[in-house]
């Protein structure tokens, strides 16, 4: 996130290739949650039990960690928009214009939609407590 967050700022290509990014979020649970996890015996560890909870919630919960999974899903959609309008693409031959132009529209609608989905599930806070919590 830093190195993303750093190379749009700088308008310098991303440190770290996409491909090279594997690893999930962290577990979405709070203190209380992991800890009678822990105490019923019935997950190994914490990557087991992330899995579980991933696949038993069913409703959008608002928990201390979401507005840090907001952020990373953002910068993932912005890294996105990044690697395909920010960097400078050599223009392949044979292809006409009308064709480069559908797949940047297709590219574009793309991410619009991402965008939007994103900002339909972001966290609402009916009593914000800091900047962070509120809607704007």
């Amino acid at each position: 996130m830093i190195d993303r967050y750093s190379s749009i700022t700088l308008i310098r290509p991303f440190a770290i290739p996409e491909r090279y990014i594997r690893i999930g979020f962290p577990v979405d649970a709070n203190d209380e949650e992991i800890e009678a996890a822990e105490a019923s015996g019935a997950f190994l560890d914490l990557d087991s039990f992330g899995s579980a909870s991933a696949l038993t919630s069913t409703t959008m919960r608002t928990t201390e960690m979401s507005v840090f999974f907001a952020c990373l899903r953002l910068r993932q959609i912005t890294s996105r928009i990044n690697i395909e309008f920010g960097g400078k693409k050599t223009r392949q031959g044979g292809k006409n214009d009308t064709t480069a132009r559908g797949v940047i529209y297709t590219g574009l609608d793309k991410l619009l939609k991402d965008l939007q989905h994103w900002r339909s599930s972001t966290p609402v806070f009916h009593s914000p407590k800091n900047l962070y919590e509120m809607q704007d």
